[in-house]
């Protein structure tokens, strides 16, 4: 089952979101998705970019979850999700050594650009279209 997160996730959240500044200000704003079964598999943080194209901030599954497609399945309800709001294209970026990057090329993402924030690893731009518009 995939919904958005509500503040009973936030200690959840903080264990494996914690860079992020107010997760609560997320949850509140409907930008955290969760992926459960009979625990929480994973979940998916977005923001909007130039305040207007979605942004995954972070797509986590745990490890023990990974590879069965938990992933994708909440990457394409996001999708759909952004659809439904009419969005027609998404972005994401990884750092360029990181295996994150194969999930989103299989997943129909493409290279767009990059840069070398703040002396850490050169960070891949990735944006996929969606076609949300009707």
């Amino acid at each position: 089952m995939i919904r958005l997160a509500n503040l009973d996730d936030l200690k959840y959240l903080k264990n494996y979101d914690y860079e992020v500044y107010d997760i609560e200000a997320d949850i509140n704003n409907n930008l955290v998705y969760i992926i459960e079964e009979k625990e929480i598999i994973g979940f998916l943080r977005y923001s909007l970019f130039w305040n207007r194209i979605p942004f995954i901030n972070m797509l986590y599954i745990k490890d023990i979850y990974r590879n069965k497609g938990y992933g994708k399945e909440l990457l394409n309800f996001f999708i759909k999700e952004m659809q439904n709001k009419r969005f027609e294209n998404i972005m994401t970026s990884c750092v360029a050594k990181e295996n994150g990057k194969m999930f989103f090329l299989k997943n129909n993402f493409n290279i767009t650009g990059g840069f070398n924030p703040f002396k850490e690893g050169y960070e891949l731009i990735l944006d996929c279209e969606i076609g949300g518009r009707k």
